[in-house]
């Protein structure tokens, strides 16, 4: 019994640390490719309705997948192989992308139809990856560990973002070239992630026990649970109002402030690098202090952030707009997926995920195709004061101080912190104990770093052996079967 315990244990770490790295692989990705989904599109020679339409229906068809998931569980054998076979295919969609200039047909339908196959596939195993992390990742753990995978994660996100705007700007005379260059590298670090993905412990084993495979049906279309309907509220209304404007972010900062792509990729991962700063800071206040607090902090910050993009003019202010809203939404997003796992029931991980992120992706898609039909009428009209994305900025955020007003009363009824209190120590006591915090463990490192350098030129053969014993190690970690 306590050897199995122990293996357990064991399986438990390295999946968690395997968790980590294929994280950074899925980052990766998303820094080389969904980074710079809109400017490709731009590429391609799309209006902004058809940018619209882009974002907006691939989010539906998003939605669908997260539905799907329940069902195409009955046909795999546990949730590793399922999660790991559809982000290969996922992989593969990538390098569609780049004979879509070569097709005869539409290209703007071409290109909507590819990236919404793309998304629905991401969708599809949504569901059967939260059920498998909550299962392999204790109760009291959650919080500091997801944050600090989300940071790390993060830290790749913004490299591999910043190289593909350079090489973007590098071929700024044959774009296409470029484009080329970092789609193909996306699809690299999408195929190892699901090859990494098959190495992960499954707790749990098989999906479904056989009895339950005959006659399935749709079961989470059904959920009928008012604190899962309060979150979907939250967030989905949240999307909802963010979404009418999402889309064209990229678009005002492209066409409307004429940035070059490295200008674009700075502007883009300033709010990641703000989200990979503030992640553990936000985990240690909701391990602490609980979740609903946190949602509700968040909830008031988050309408100032399109209010704050109307005046925009150049980057160094776009960036300090960025780094808010990377701050806010990382709070939020966090708390929202812990409350997540906090309110589903036992074995029922994967059909709450499924019904939320369903959910919430129908309502993404309606604000993004609300968004496209007033970009396609606010276009026509000759505005004095604010030009048609402005104000779709301004509709954004007047709608998501709405939300916050509606649904917040509700998730934060039973909350035992005082809210105002703590809203004002969010935003004052804790970020300065935080930055202190950080620049405690940053002069520890540089210490290490000191540290570790003399070592390096005192005792050279002894400083290799231990490189070379840590790399051993961590290639035993990658390549650890199961």
């Amino acid at each position: 019994m306590r050897d199995k315990m122990s293996n357990q244990i064991m399986q438990r770490k390295s999946t968690m640390n395997l968790s980590i790295i294929e994280g950074g692989l899925y980052s990766g990705m998303v820094g080389f490719c969904q980074y710079f989904i809109t400017p490709y599109a731009i590429f391609l020679g799309m209006p902004n309705f058809m940018v619209g339409l882009l974002r907006s229906i691939s989010s539906l068809v998003s939605a669908l997948g997260f539905y799907f998931s329940i069902w195409l569980m009955q046909f795999e054998k546990t949730r590793k192989e399922m999660i790991s076979k559809y982000v290969s295919y996922q992989a593969y969609i990538i390098i569609f992308f780049l004979l879509i200039p070569f097709v005869p047909l539409d290209r703007s339908w071409m290109f909507i139809f590819l990236y919404s196959l793309f998304l629905f596939l991401g969708s599809v195993v949504s569901p059967m990856w939260t059920s498998l992390m909550k299962d392999v990742v204790v109760k009291k753990e959650r919080g500091t560990y997801f944050g600090r995978r989300n940071k790390l994660a993060g830290l790749f996100e913004v490299a591999s973002s910043l190289i593909a705007g350079a090489v973007l700007n590098y071929f700024t005379g044959n774009i296409y070239v470029g484009f080329i260059t970092i789609f193909v590298v996306a699809f690299l670090f999408r195929l190892a992630s699901s090859r990494l993905l098959l190495k992960h412990w499954d707790p749990n084993g098989k999906i479904f026990h056989k009895g339950k495979k005959k006659g399935m049906k749709f079961e989470f279309f059904l959920v009928n649970d008012k604190y899962l309907n309060n979150l979907i509220l939250l967030g989905g209304g949240m999307l909802f109002a963010t979404n009418i404007a999402g889309p064209f972010f990229a678009v005002f900062m492209l066409k409307n402030l004429n940035f070059s792509y490295l200008d674009f990729t700075l502007a883009t991962v300033a709010s990641t690098i703000a989200t990979l700063i503030s992640q553990p800071y936000w985990g240690r206040l909701i391990d602490k202090y609980g979740t609903r607090p946190v949602l509700f902090s968040t909830s008031v910050l988050i309408p100032l952030v399109p209010l704050f993009w109307i005046p925009a003019t150049n980057l160094m202010y776009v960036i300090i707009i960025q780094l808010y809203a990377g701050v806010v939404w990382a709070g939020f997003d966090l708390a929202v997926f812990n409350m997540l796992l906090k309110i589903s029931p036992k074995n029922k991980t994967s059909l709450y995920s499924a019904s939320y992120n369903g959910a919430i992706s129908i309502l993404t898609f309606l604000g993004m195709f609300l968004g496209s039909i007033l970009i396609l009428i606010l276009d026509s009209i000759d505005a004095q004061i604010l030009n048609s994305i402005q104000i779709l900025f301004l509709i954004s955020g007047i709608l998501r101080f709405l939300v916050a007003a509606v649904v917040i009363p509700r998730i934060t009824a039973q909350m035992q912190v005082n809210s105002l209190n703590f809203f004002l120590k969010t935003i004052t006591v804790y970020p300065i104990k935080g930055v202190l915090s950080e620049v405690e463990q940053g002069t520890v490192f540089a210490e290490q770093i000191v540290i570790s350098t003399s070592k390096l030129i005192f005792d050279p053969l002894g400083s290799f052996k231990r490189i070379r014993k840590g790399f051993q190690a961590s290639i035993k970690l990658i390549s650890a079967k199961r």
